[in-house]
């Protein structure tokens, strides 16, 4: 299949999501079509000939900058998908792609937390459905946001048994599937690659090869960590003592001894914030004291295999593996993986291992060397004979809670500034036709989008989604409706429950809530939790907290103006309350220009000064006029954005509302029936809007009691039919551009039957009263 400009421009965003690092300072551009084979590009002085029709990609490393100065250009072969870099220091000159060359937009979201050095963004987008389509399963192709700063670091020199081998596997899938580390964050030290073909190496597992793996975390390397970074140094490998110095066996030959003193020398050049290291070799006890001594992490935990004059053992499994790495890779997978075979001692198949000391939802460096040394003890011969004894040691008291794999990280995505209270992970959806998987729902999910129905049930929809690098287990969901305003009146409208979450996956969490037929503004709020991410309280600031996050319901509608019998002005009520036991200065303001040529929007006495100054307790109500400009067609859409924010005492954001005025005709078609399904051919049909009461339509039935109406504004609609039999009356929503269906079913008017007497019983002549 032909590659196409825009699953290119999808791959560039999940690439800079990928490695926001790399692309803090670079600017990304690409030729709109496809440079045809044999196009010869002129690259300063340098030409370069297109070997076969390619996509061309520009990636300006020093953006601004004087030429000379690096870039990269790439181009995509749109058959294969191959893709041939050339390195310059020189623009593109080519005259006829010079109006072609557009810029590649990276969504540039709130919740995307900015470096503190002012460059690019350090948590990848998960919001992408403009450009990226979720891949249908429940999962986004995009790491997690806490993989940007996790790495690892795998040793072994002498790799000449297949339990190290499992091991490695089995912990690097760990790492990657539960998780969420990038994969390219892995770095392998591999001493006979040969012999195992399916990994990838990225230093050879020599001293040399060690050492330019440990030196490439420290400044100015190719992987400089820094305190926001973690890494997980794990060793599974020949070990052995000299002199009281205990070593590892590397490549290529079994003199090549790497002491742990050297270990510690590199360590000490490596300033990340977390180093945990595990060590599977014998002698790896003998470690502890150069680990835990090294001045360069910030924090430290080691566990090893055995002490410092022990060996270190496999498991002795149909599938081996080092019975320490076994234990460590159960602890950090909350259970029996389906990678360790059923006979691995101390183990059965489907167990749970529920070591969590704390009940925080993590397993942090004490969780794991708890559930380690419970089941070396209790399940392996050699370590109760104290042939092998595992070893614990932290760099200070209490730094073992506070070491972690991975942490989950919860998130209700706010929508991109200034309109940060159109949650796309907030919606409504229609129960009776809600598909089973909604990651099948094409683009922002929304068959009712905002626009609640009344007095019939709708599906309030949250997604979550897991940024982290743990598991999210038992996640709890509240959902509220609130009438718009500064601390207006919310009511939560259910709790559903979402069980874990992976990282970099999503999951929905909903309610079927009939909303009031009292159709004002409503804003709909999300707030998740689980244990290792707290939510904030409810009510605190929505921007300060990417737990909770909020979607207004309520767009208004409007037919052309060749159908409207006077100009339509829509009117909008709000209230500021200041619910603090002090004075409050509110400012109430719009937020950039109206959207649209359609209308023209005041705020009334708050034009001129924006700030609201409300004693304890007091309320103000804020009313917004739209009225619709002669020329609007069907189809003219324009938004307006309000924004509430609290001054004093407290700076906040409290809310915000975006009115949606769209120009859209709706048609009504439908039967009136009595409760027999009997039919009738005299009497009318009247509509009436419950939110713009002046809109109003009739119709009469024809011979089959059928009516029809054209030409309606969309919306919510009070439905009355009267006939000569029976009165009826409902509720019913106008869908915008579509024909809605609707039947009416008549209460039969009550006739009394009877006479009218006297006290003597005598029938009385006139009118009944």
């Amino acid at each position: 299949m032909r590659l196409t400009r825009e699953e290119l421009t999808g791959k560039l965003v999940a690439r800079v999501a990928r490695e926001p690092r790399e692309f803090r300072t670079k600017t990304i551009h690409l030729v709109e079509r496809a440079v045809p084979a044999r196009t010869l590009l002129h690259i300063g002085p340098d030409l370069h000939e297109v070997s076969t029709e390619s996509f061309l990609v520009i990636i300006d490393e020093a953006p601004g900058a004087y030429w000379t100065h690096p870039v990269r250009y790439e181009l995509h072969d749109v058959e294969t998908g191959a893709t041939r870099v050339i390195q310059s220091k020189y623009p593109l000159e080519n005259p006829e792609f010079t109006d072609e060359i557009v810029a590649v937009h990276i969504p540039d979201l709130p919740h995307l937390k900015r470096s503190k050095d002012a460059g690019f963004f350090e948590v990848p987008p998960l919001r992408l459905e403009d450009v990226l389509e979720s891949n249908g399963t429940t999962s986004y192709d995009l790491p997690s946001a806490q993989a940007a700063h996790r790495y690892a670091l795998f040793v072994t020199g002498m790799d000449n048994l297949p339990d190290f081998h499992n091991d490695f596997v089995r912990m690097r899938d760990l790492l990657i599937d539960r998780y969420g580390y990038d994969p390219a964050h892995i770095t392998i030290a591999m001493g006979a690659p040969s012999i195992w073909g399916d990994l990838p190496v990225d230093y050879a597992g020599t001293i040399a090869g060690l050492d330019a793996a440990l030196d490439s975390y420290a400044p100015g390397g190719l992987r400089a960590l820094g305190a926001e970074d973690y890494l997980f140094l794990y060793t599974f490998d020949h070990g052995g003592s000299d002199a009281g110095q205990a070593y590892l066996c590397m490549a290529p030959t079994w003199n090549q001894h790497y002491p742990s003193s050297r270990m510690k020398q590199k360590l000490d050049n490596i300033h990340c914030g977390q180093l945990i290291v595990a060590m599977n070799q014998c002698y790896s006890g003998g470690f502890v004291t150069d680990v835990l001594t090294t001045t360069g992490p910030g924090s430290v935990a080691i566990l090893t295999a055995c002490s410092d004059s022990q060996n270190a053992y496999p498991s002795g499994a149909s599938s081996a593996g080092g019975y320490f790495s076994g234990a460590l890779i159960a602890a950090l997978n909350w259970g029996f993986p389906p990678s360790i075979p059923a006979d691995f001692p101390g183990f059965t198949a489907g167990e749970l291992t529920w070591h969590d000391s704390n009940g925080d939802g993590m397993i942090c460096a004490d969780d794991a060397w708890n559930f380690v040394q419970t089941e070396m003890y209790a399940h392996h011969s050699t370590t109760i004979s104290g042939i092998e004894t595992p070893q614990y040691g932290i760099s200070a008291a209490g730094v073992g809670t506070n070491l972690f794999w991975g942490k989950p990280d919860l998130r209700v995505m706010d929508s991109p500034s200034p309109y940060w209270w159109e949650s796309p992970d907030i919606f409504l959806l229609d129960p009776a036709t809600t598909p089973t998987d909604l990651n099948t729902i094409p683009g922002n999910p929304a068959f009712w989008g905002d626009n609640y129905h009344p007095d019939t049930p709708n599906r309030l929809v949250a997604r979550v989604h897991n940024f982290g690098c743990a598991p999210a287990r038992n996640i709890a969901v509240e959902l509220r409706v609130m009438s718009f305003g500064a601390g207006g009146g919310t009511s939560v409208v259910g709790n559903p429950a979402v069980a874990n979450v992976n990282p970099g996956h999503h999951d929905y969490a909903w309610v079927d809530w009939n909303f009031p037929s009292a159709l004002i503004h409503r804003c709909a709020m999300a707030r998740v939790t689980c244990a290792g991410d707290p939510a904030a309280p409810f009510g605190t600031d929505m921007l300060l907290d990417d737990n909770q996050a909020q979607r207004n319901m309520d767009p208004a509608y409007c037919a052309p103006l060749s159908m409207q019998h006077k100009p339509l002005v829509i009117e909008k009520v709000f209230v500021v309350n200041n619910q603090l036991r002090q004075t409050a200065v509110f400012t109430v303001t719009p937020v950039g220009r109206l959207e649209g040529r359609l209308a023209k929007a005041s705020l009334e006495e708050l034009e001129a000064n924006s700030k609201i100054t409300l004693k304890a307790g007091e309320k103000r109500k804020i009313k917004v006029a739209l009225q619709v400009r002669e020329g609007a067609e069907l189809g003219e859409k324009f938004r307006f954005p309000i924004e509430i924010k609290r001054v004093s005492p407290e700076p906040m954001a409290l809310g915000g509302v975006t009115i949606h005025l769209e120009v859209a005709i709706g048609r009504l078609e439908g039967t009136v029936v009595a409760k027999d399904r009997r039919v009738f051919a005299e009497g009318t049909v009247k509509l009436t809007n419950i939110k713009q009461p002046e809109i109003a339509y009739q119709a009469r039935l024809d011979r089959r009691g059928r009516f029809s109406l054209k030409d309606l504004v969309p919306g919510p609609y009070t439905m009355v039919a009267n006939c000569p039999e029976g009165f009826g009356q409902s509720s019913i929503f106008v869908e915008p551009n579509r024909i809605t269906r609707a039947i009416v079913r008549l209460e039969p008017q009550h006739v009394w039957i009877g006479k009218v007497l006297a006290e003597s019983h005598a029938v009385k002549v006139g009118l009944a009263r």
